[in-house]
């Protein structure tokens, strides 16, 4: 369990500050505490396993088929060339993108009306 929060710790930090954000133990304490918060409250208030892994692994197959290769093509889109449908390519991987997130807000709407 804390060998996650090395990796948490340093994609929140990176996603609220930055990558030259500043390290401070302040910092490093709360957000500690703050995934150490939402991961005990997901415990207290799941009834069980099954709850968790459905809704993780729901959410982590449609962004594996889905967001990770279009993030992927836009993030190298200025590496192509030019023309030869560069538009339309960047138009069908942002539809996709957004199939994947309605795919995920359906499950979730899903759930929440079952």
């Amino acid at each position: 369990y804390p060998c996650i929060h090395f990796g948490s710790r340093k994609a929140v930090m990176t996603a609220i500050l930055g990558k030259r954000g500043l390290w401070t133990i302040e910092r490093h304490i709360g957000v500690t505490c703050g995934i150490m918060g939402i991961t005990l409250s997901a415990a207290i208030i799941l009834p069980d396993l099954k709850t968790a892994l459905e809704w993780s692994g729901s959410t982590v197959s449609v962004a594996m088929m889905f967001l990770f290769p279009v993030v992927c093509f836009l993030g190298l889109r200025s590496r192509l060339t030019p023309g030869c449908g560069l538009a339309v390519r960047t138009g069908l991987a942002c539809a996709v993108a957004v199939m994947g997130l309605l795919v995920i807000v359906g499950f979730f709407a899903t759930k929440l009306a079952l």
